[in-house]
């Protein structure tokens, strides 16, 4: 479980045993991907990792190094290819090692999921569009995963951003998730995943706390 620390404070945390882990772990994600997205390059990730609990070990929250986050839309699940999307997954070789429905989908979560996407001046993420992402995500169910790739030399976050191809279903090919399942636009296409560990913890956090006390299966290699 990783959930996150009741009124934890995000700055300030004192020096306990662990902190020294986390804060390198830190450097090491910023000095990987802080070029790529705001939430790393601004360190908004060493606010994260400092505010969790004592108890979570630095073990736990490195399996997001090999399993990163996705959702399966909800248009997915109500066109019936949550199978399709799992199997096609599987055929391309990664493994799914958590999964989890939601069910009782909130606006907050949604909001909070692509909040960090308004910081980036790429078109696709003007403002103008902000309100379409939580239309969307509170139409029904999604289906929470984490997914690995069964080559443990591959980095997964690359190779699952490349096969699920780009956010317009019609701009990918043969071989692309979004593509070969037919996802209908850039709203409604099927899955969501994160970019990168440290984006994977954060996100994940998002609807843990609001996912039961299910027990996280997925241990890292």
């Amino acid at each position: 479980m990783l959930p996150m620390a009741a009124g934890a404070a995000e700055h300030d945390v004192g020096v306990w045993p662990g902190l020294a882990a986390r804060r390198r772990w830190a450097d090491d994600l910023q000095a990987r991907y802080g070029g790529g997205h705001p939430f790393v390059g601004e360190g908004h990730h060493r606010h994260l990792l400092e505010a969790l609990p004592q108890d979570v070990r630095i073990e736990d929250l490195r399996l997001f190094e090999s399993c990163a986050f996705a959702l399966a839309k909800p248009d997915a699940v109500a066109e019936g290819k949550l199978e399709a999307l799992c199997r096609w997954l599987d055929g391309s070789g990664f493994e799914i090692c958590h999964l989890e429905g939601i069910f009782t989908p909130r606006e907050q979560q949604f909001e909070d999921l692509y909040k960090f996407n308004l910081m980036n001046r790429a078109l696709q993420n003007e403002p103008a569009t902000w309100w379409l992402n939580r239309r969307v995500y509170t139409l029904g169910p999604s289906v929470l995963l984490l997914v690995r790739s069964r080559d443990p030399a591959t980095a997964v976050y690359g190779r699952l951003q490349q096969a699920k191809g780009p956010a317009d279903p019609r701009a990918g090919g043969a071989g692309q998730l979004r593509y070969e399942l037919g996802a209908a636009n850039k709203a409604l296409n099927l899955l969501h995943c994160s970019d990168n560990p440290a984006v994977a913890l954060r996100e994940f956090l998002i609807f843990r706390s609001a996912a039961g006390h299910c027990q996280l299966k997925c241990t890292g290699r």
